[in-house]
């Protein structure tokens, strides 16, 4: 017989981060969902250990009996009897040790401070994660580890601390090659991070103690210092700041640690649950059977004695959950979006019916009603979301209107029983009157995010604006120089292209370099400008990873950090060479399963952690598409109705409905890199180009610009762009009209434009004759309506599609 791993034998991610839908939340706004990790610590073989309660349906409490339950976690099980002298697990105890307050590094100045509480009736131990920036900037944290260092080598006996030296370093070797390079795995092999890339970044600590680095190394410091000396007043050290704080920015808030145990069979409770699932959709019985279990975190009912209350478990179905969700159709997919994106814009502020309720209705619906047969190929998925949504409002009415709705699993629970008929009875009043699926509702998270964008890019227009043409020209010459001295076995670097790995480069040394522009000399003059006679040799050897100089340069911003945790394990007296780890393998594994659980790129469409970051991206790497695209990806995270983007939500604008690949691989790079690279190439094509080289990036962009008409100027197609005739027979650039009328026409001429009967329709009328640029200016109106006229004898379907898709018109 096969044998079937099934997910909830490990730690696994649970909730909408994995059963999609998370996009939902934006209407409570929200950038990022809670994240809801079940941590399995161990296996209850027997149905004899399982304790009913009369009084709790769907809870239960967990006889201890070592030959019949499994202890996967590093930490022992606490038991305690219960008020009929049984001995049983304390489930509050296992979430406890989940509580308390740790600090970790994150990012070069920043630490993440968690912080976890939990109490007898919740099933799970908060934490709440807070990032907390250093007072201390990049250049000066880094002037004080130079500071340190000098301290150390003024030490006469620096030869006799060495043997502790390279014993440290071993255990963080050890340490890197058994858990971080592990953990990594998929993001290593997509980066090609290994372990000779952490021996170099240790290996630029060992001039400290007398110890040799890797030559190859030691060149290449030279040539990069030696470029950075000569255009580092190209760089700008804002930059890198400004992207480290939009990094803590998106970072999550809260995370649920669910510490559960898994069962290996299946209770008497949820067999009628499993005879109808059988009976109604036999290929996800199969499916659940063969893949999933059933779980018993702890959470007390608030139902039984207090005496009892620490030793309650309540079942939980949540690897079922997720198996049903991951495989639902399209149009299941839709239904899961916008009951909630209902729940999470009209019902969740006010407290009146719990999130479950909705999870359990699309649950119900997905399996009693043939919803993939009410709709044709033809449907779009707005369409399909309207009626959909439709549906399930009459659906949950229905539900609330009687107070009853049924727990999906166990035939004997009502979810709405602790709701009171005048809660209920609100919650029917607001799904009746206020809910409105076609308003245009404003996302606010987003719209303060890209604020903070848009002053990053202002500042690096100004940055790039006020240079010469030629200083630019001739770093990025050199650069290229560089990078074919670099002493790599392979030239084929997977870089961004010379224009923005240059511009990187010296930014990230500018960053580190300090007011006065002195850290890297005095970094020179400890790590290379020294006498190394007696020296001890490399130690690893002399190989050294293969690497761009830009990677290279990323490595030496978190040298700092590398610096710090060596110096502490050599302050501590009782060092022995080893790194505790507080994990076994089961616990080891089930953090791998978590993590490609979050970053599985199939996943990631699902589960909103992208979002944060897409306004980056489409300021930065994607310049290079059209200005409607850039307007496409970024709108819909602004502002969008409950019936918009559905089943993936708001990301699949940019996406354009492509599908990501299942598995990290090197080759996801390419898109990105071959992105950077064009816009390298075009750029410089575009300096070299210039008429003049000693002129500004400002002057050469004035240049490029075409010429402006004034007002008095006669208005003729030869001498107006298109984009910008729109606006020549309105006599005012600002619409005091509720509508705006736009004539689309791509043939249109002068004597259309000087017709006046457009105006019996609407005094303020616009003429477009490019795509792109209408679909730019209705994106960018907030409040008034518009109406559109199309003339074009080519049907484009793709573009009445967009059109459609946008709620201004």
């Amino acid at each position: 017989m096969a044998t079937v791993t099934k997910v909830g034998n490990q730690f696994f991610v649970s909730g909408s981060t994995i059963e999609g839908a998370a996009y939902a939340r934006h209407f409570a706004q929200q950038s990022i969902q809670d994240l809801d990790f079940m941590l399995v610590e161990g296996r209850i073989i027997s149905p004899s250990c399982i304790l009913k309660l009369k009084d709790a349906v769907g809870f239960v409490q967990v006889k201890y009996d070592e030959n019949y339950i499994q202890l996967s976690s590093y930490t022992p099980f606490s038991t305690k009897e219960n008020q009929n002298g049984i001995v049983c697990i304390n489930g509050l105890k296992m979430k406890e040790k989940y509580c308390g307050t740790e600090s970790i590094s994150f990012l070069p100045t920043s630490t993440i401070t968690t912080t976890g509480q939990t109490a007898i009736n919740s099933a799970s131990a908060e934490v709440k994660f807070k990032c907390n920036s250093s007072s201390i900037a990049l250049d000066e944290q880094f002037e004080n580890t130079l500071n340190s260092i000098r301290r150390i080598k003024a030490q006469e006996n620096i030869e006799c601390l060495q043997p502790k030296y390279i014993l440290v370093c071993n255990a963080f070797l050890r340490s890197l090659s058994q858990f971080a390079l592990p953990l990594m795995n998929i993001i290593a092999e997509a980066e090609n991070l290994n372990l000779q890339t952490f021996k170099d970044l240790i290996s630029l600590t060992s001039p400290i103690y007398n110890i040799q680095m890797p030559q190859v190394i030691k060149v290449r410091l030279n040539f990069l210092l030696e470029f950075y000396e000569k255009y580092k007043h190209l760089g700008n050290k804002s930059l890198l700041e400004d992207y480290i704080e939009y990094g803590q920015l998106c970072i999550n808030n809260e995370a649920d640690f669910v510490p559960a145990l898994q069962l290996d069979f299946w209770p008497d409770d949820i067999q009628s649950f499993l005879e109808r699932i059988h009976r109604h959709r036999p290929q996800l019985y199969q499916l659940i059977i063969d893949t999933t279990s059933m779980h018993l975190i702890p959470k007390w009912s608030e139902k039984t004695a207090k005496i009892d209350e620490e030793l309650e478990f309540r079942y939980s179905f949540s690897e079922i959950e997720r198996t049903l969700a991951m495989n639902r159709t399209r149009v299941e997919q839709i239904l899961n979006g916008v009951a909630r994106s209902i729940y999470y814009k009209y019902l969740k502020h006010r407290l009146l019916i719990p999130s479950y309720f909705i999870k359990t209705t699309v649950l119900w619906m997905c399996e009693l009603r043939n919803l993939n047969e009410q709709f044709t190929d033809q449907d779009d998925d707005r369409t399909i979301a309207l009626v959909l949504a439709e549906q399930w409002l009459a659906y949950v009415k229905e539900m609330l209107s009687i107070g009853v709705c049924k727990h999906y699993f166990i035939d004997e629970m009502n979810l709405l029983g602790s709701c009171s008929t005048e809660t209920l009875q609100t919650a029917i009043v607001i799904l009746e009157h206020e809910v409105d699926l076609d308003a245009d509702e404003k996302i606010n998270i987003f719209i303060e995010q890209k604020n903070l964008l848009n002053q990053q890019r202002h500042t690096m227009e100004n940055w790039l604006g006020n240079m010469k043409v030629k200083d630019i020209l001739d770093a990025m010459n050199e650069y290229k120089l560089l990078k074919e001295k670099w002493l790599c076995s392979s030239r084929d670097f997977q870089d961004d292209g010379n224009a923005i790995d240059c511009l990187h480069v010296l930014n990230s040394l500018r960053t580190l370099d300090g007011p006065y522009q002195q850290n890297w000399s005095t970094f020179k003059r400890l790590f290379l400008d020294t006498n190394e006679t007696n020296w001890l040799p490399c130690l690893w050897g002399e190989a050294v990873d293969d690497c761009s100089p830009s990677d290279f340069v990323d490595s030496l911003i978190g040298l700092g950090n590398m610096l710090s945790h060596i110096q502490t394990a050599m302050e501590k007296e009782d060092f022995d060479g080893t790194i505790n780890m507080e994990m076994n393998q089961h616990e080891f594994s089930g953090v791998q399963n978590i993590l490609n659980d979050l970053i599985k790129p199939s996943n990631i469409i699902h589960n909103n952690l992208m979002t944060s970051w897409l306004p980056m991206f489409t300021e930065t790497y994607f310049n290079e598409l059209s200005t409607s695209t850039l307007f496409n990806a970024r709108a819909p995270f602004q502002h969008r109705s409950i019936i918009d983007n559905h089943p993936t939500g708001p990301i699949n604008n940019l996406l354009k409905n492509r599908s990501l690949p299942s598995e990290w691989n090197s080759s996801m790079r390419q898109p990105f890199l071959q992105y950077g690279q064009h816009v390298s190439n075009n750029f410089f094509d575009l300096l070299n180009n210039a008429p003049d080289h000693d002129m500004t990036i400002n002057d050469l962009i004035k240049y490029y610009e075409p010429p402006s008409q004034t007002s008095s100027q006669s208005v003729t197609t030869s001498s107006i762009p298109k984009q910008i005739i729109s606006h020549a027979t309105n006599s005012s650039s600002i619409n005091k009209e509720e509508f705006t009328l736009v004539i689309f026409d791509p043939d249109f001429d002068i004597k259309t434009i000087e017709e006046d009967h457009y105006r019996s329709i609407n005094d303020y009328v616009l003429f477009y004759a490019e795509k792109s640029q209408l679909l730019s200016y209705i994106q960018s109106i907030n409040e008034e309506k518009i109406l559109i006229i199309i003339f074009d004898q080519i049907f484009d379907r793709s573009f009445l599609d967009q059109l459609q898709n946008l709620n201004q018109i």
